[in-house]
């Protein structure tokens, strides 16, 4: 039983990190193409 359970606790910490970084990459890019779009409208505002 004790080794299921470090397998599932090694398996529960793996899926939070991979979810952690999804969550992180989405929040990056989401500021990243915020910022990009502002530039974009800057830019397009000069004559």
């Amino acid at each position: 039983m004790s080794s299921t359970g470090n397998v599932g606790r090694v398996v529960d910490g793996a899926v939070t990190m991979l979810v952690t970084m999804l969550v992180d990459g989405v929040a990056v890019v989401g500021v990243v193409v915020g910022w990009l779009s502002l530039l974009a409208k800057g830019l397009y505002r000069r004559p």
